[in-house]
């Protein structure tokens, strides 16, 4: 008897020993001083504690989950997808959270007995942890309104290594649900949540995400709103339903009003020719004439980057090809550009499996409809980001299905289908360890501009950099600054095969072409830059060169005529004087008249005028 109980106690420990180094680990990572290029250590560390949980000893099993099989549909076919991209394996590697955080969730609801009791100490546990890293993000906060540096640019330092501001914030606020299920516990404990989600309120109000601010305000409340109806009569549930309706219509009518832009805050929160909100409309409908080429199965995984390019980007900081979009900004367009209506179809029906089911999970009442808010501020995030693809984000995701998947009841498994999970989380493990070790020698080459280094690595394997340029341009652009047109173009030819859509690798290739004195093929590939984006100012001077040096007087006013005023490149007057001056010899040259010609010959030697 004594052996069972002490087994049993040993079995806890060990699990919530897993837990604590879990939360531990990730907190770590996310610290500022452990900022680098690459997620994968966050890979890493959760396929570790897959196989430690594995090895905790249990005799219970999981359910047949419905949603848990469509959810491996998904990342199966976003997989098979990769065979269809322009860059195959850096496709492939944002494969790995949707596969390694299924395995991590299948593996510890094996490991949980009492539902309630696990999510109890998992909150408390979060509480201790994001307690004082939220105060530390808070004080660095009041620094900058206290130094008068708090604005909306300033709040994007706010990233740690989560990559993003956006994201650190998003993460914070997913984690109110988990939080907030440990309520029925003691006093004290009762204050520490208090607190803590307190701190995570101001914090993330601070950081002005639009997102997090609508998951606060509406979801989260909206949902309490209904846990709270459900309690009462009828007869208050009409009053309660009308008080609601009028508070939010007049809330919508004092946004709309734009009274609240009167304050710096919302001024700024709310600003619509500031930051990305204003391009999101832009690129999503963007996003939907990509679409529209291929409905049915999309373009391939990881290849929104590459097509995006090729649209129009008005009104957006990509116009003047110095940014590039990597992501959608909204997972569900991302994933019909790239997988089609098949993926979104899959996707969809997932989230739509798994809320039925957790609405009628047998948990408790209070705990479902936490469990659910945590779901739908999942979905939100989903429509104005990208969560899909950051690990912490999906693991909270499947911490709120958790009921859905445990088995109160404890029976051996008739299908070891945890070996088979180990299996694959084995593969993940040592291709995350692999990729890991290559890509932080990858992006120290990028960082340094070491090309000797660059040359040794895999580049079809290492194919594109953060910035959206294929890594052999890289190696092109350093040979064009030796002069070394010919290994210019070859690698240049290269780049293309991984984004053909790149204006400045199109440039690049017109300029080493124009070098080595073949006109014709310079003309081209300006010309398909020109057609990716028609307001390349860098393009447009090269192909008005071009033009000039080939006779086209006309040709090449009208392509300088086409940069527009600001965008202008630093020689852009002292070519517009050299062809200005050939045009007034041109109209000497043409017409017979003293007095029009001394008037040519005037404005021809005034270069301010000509400018």
């Amino acid at each position: 008897m004594f052996k069972e109980i002490l087994k049993q106690k040993n079995k806890k420990c060990t699990l919530w020993v897993i837990l604590t180094l879990t939360f531990l680990a990730l907190i770590f990572v996310e610290l500022h001083y452990n900022q680098n290029s690459t997620v994968t250590p966050k890979w890493i560390i959760i396929s570790v504690l897959c196989f430690s949980l594995y090895f905790v000893k249990s005799k219970r099993f999981v359910k047949t989950n419905t949603g848990l099989i469509i959810w491996f549909v998904f990342s199966l076919q976003y997989g098979l997808q990769c065979f269809r991209s322009y860059n195959f394996w850096d496709s492939l590697v944002y494969s790995i959270p949707l596969m390694i955080v299924p395995v991590f969730t299948y593996l510890l609801a094996s490991k949980i007995g009492d539902l309630k009791q696990f999510y109890s100490k998992l909150s408390f546990l979060l509480v201790l942890i994001i307690t004082p890293f939220v105060f530390v993000a808070l004080n660095e906060l009041i620094t900058l309104y206290v130094n008068d540096e708090y604005t909306h640019a300033n709040t994007y330092s706010f990233k740690y290594a989560f990559g993003h501001r956006n994201t650190f914030s998003q993460f914070i606020v997913l984690l109110i649900p988990i939080i907030l299920l440990a309520y029925r516990s003691s006093k004290w404990q009762k204050i520490m949540i208090f607190t803590c989600v307190s701190l995570i309120y101001i914090v993330a109000i601070l950081l002005m995400n639009k997102t997090v601010l609508l998951i606060l305000f509406g979801v989260y409340p909206a949902m309490f709103v209904l846990f709270f109806l459900s309690k009462l009569s009828k007869k208050l549930k009409i009053i309660s339903v009308s008080l609601v309706l009028f508070l939010s219509v007049l809330g919508m009518a004092i946004m709309a009003s734009g009274k609240l832009n009167n304050t710096s805050y919302f001024g700024e929160v709310f600003t619509t020719d500031y930051g990305s909100g204003n391009e999101r409309i832009r690129i999503w409908k963007n996003s939907y004439d990509i679409f529209k080429s291929e409905p049915l199965l999309g373009k391939g995984s990881g290849d929104w980057k590459i097509e995006i390019l090729n649209t129009p980007l008005r009104f957006t900081q990509a116009e003047e090809s110095m940014v590039f979009y990597k992501r959608a900004h909204n997972d569900f367009i991302q994933i019909a550009v790239e997988n089609g209506l098949f993926g979104l179809g899959i996707i969809l029906l997932f989230f739509i499996v798994v809320i039925v089911g957790l609405a009628k999970s047998k948990v408790d009442k209070s705990v479902k409809y936490i469990l659910l808010s945590g779901v739908l501020g999942f979905l939100v995030v989903m429509n104005t980001s990208f969560p899909l693809e950051k690990i912490e984000l999906l693991l909270l995701l499947f911490l709120f299905l958790l009921p859905l998947f445990v088995n109160s009841k404890s029976n051996e498994s008739k299908f070891k289908f945890s070996s088979v999970l180990i299996s694959l989380n084995l593969v993940l493990f040592l291709g995350a360890l692999f990729w890991c070790v290559k890509e932080v020698n990858y992006f120290k080459s990028i960082q340094e501009n070491n090309i000797s280094k660059l040359k040794e690595l895999n580049l079809d394997v290492y194919s594109i950099t953060p910035d959206v340029m294929p890594t052999y341009a890289v190696i092109a652009t350093d040979y064009t600054l030796k002069n070394d047109y010919e290994n210019a173009i070859k690698y240049y030819l290269k780049a293309l095969n991984h984004n053909p859509n790149h204006v400045h690798v199109l440039n690049g290739l017109g300029s080493s072409y124009y070098a080595l004195g073949n006109l014709e093929k310079a003309q081209e590939y300006y010309q398909i830059a020109l057609a990716v984006n028609p307001k390349f100012s860098e393009t447009l001077l090269n192909h008005t060169a071009l033009l000039f040096n080939n006779g086209d007087i006309d040709g090449a006013l009208d392509e300088m005529l086409k940069v527009v005023m600001g965008w202008e490149p630093d020689n852009y007057y002292e070519f517009m004087v050299i062809i200005a001056k050939a045009k007034c010899n041109w109209l000497i040259e043409l017409h017979d008249e003293p007095n029009f010609e001394n008037f040519l010959i005037k404005i021809k030697e005034n270069d301010q005028f000509l400018k």
